[in-house]
């Protein structure tokens, strides 16, 4: 739908473009396909990057697009990759935060393997107890025995209830922590991906805009 939108807007201003070189073609072409790389991997619709959605307008509100009589196919071909570069690297941020995440959530939660195992067997011999006075053979032994069991099992139970209330929200805190742990992560990535991916989107554009650029001496930006 994003290109979709900018070739629509191209298409409007084609009889003023018919004067543009094959060179020009040729990098617009190449522009569209490496945008549609780009947005594969961009931040989530929640998080409402501005400067992403105003990339479709880079080309054309430059004056470089606008009047010049070629087009600066270097500029393009130089900096789609360094976006598509920002665009990965907060994915790759974005999966350590969730694998971690995941496992420390697991991690978490295998540590009460001991303490639920301890709580099923004290019930299950509680049940047990309960459950063999049908074994009894008549009513009236049975009654006795439900009477003489009852009320020490009845408290062993409510005691296991009570307990698996105290770590029930033992586990619930330390998720909570593991949660907001998440979410800075989260935040990170999403502020390193909007910082660098902004900055390199301005000088982008300023190349557009720059008769005279030419590719950069070094090639480590940001």
């Amino acid at each position: 739908m994003w290109t979709s939108a900018l070739l629509a807007r191209l298409a409007s201003c084609e009889s003023e473009k018919l004067k543009y070189s094959t060179m020009w073609f040729k990098a617009l072409t190449l522009f569209l396909v490496a945008v549609v790389a780009v947005r594969g991997g961009v931040a989530p619709p929640a998080f409402h990057i501005t400067m992403e959605t105003s990339l479709a307008d880079v080309l054309l509100n430059s004056p470089a697009f606008r009047n010049a009589e070629t087009f600066n196919a270097g500029c393009v071909e130089y900096y789609i990759p360094e976006l598509k570069v920002h665009a990965d690297k907060y994915d790759a941020d974005m999966k350590v935060c969730t694998d971690e995440y995941s496992k420390g959530k697991a991690g978490i939660d295998a540590t009460y393997t001991l303490s639920r195992n301890q709580l099923f067997d004290s019930l299950r011999g509680s049940c047990s107890t309960l459950l063999g006075c049908d074994s009894q053979t008549t009513n009236s032994d049975a009654f006795t025995c439900l009477t003489k069991t009852c009320p020490s099992e009845i408290k062993i139970i409510n005691s296991i209830a009570d307990n698996s209330t105290d770590l029930n929200q033992e586990v619930t805190e330390k998720f909570k922590a593991i949660d907001v742990t998440f979410l800075n992560c989260q935040v990170v990535a999403q502020r390193i991906y909007k910082t660098n991916h902004g900055q390199c989107l301005e000088d982008f554009n300023g190349c557009l805009d720059d008769p005279n650029w030419d590719f950069p001496a070094s090639t480590a930006l940001y």
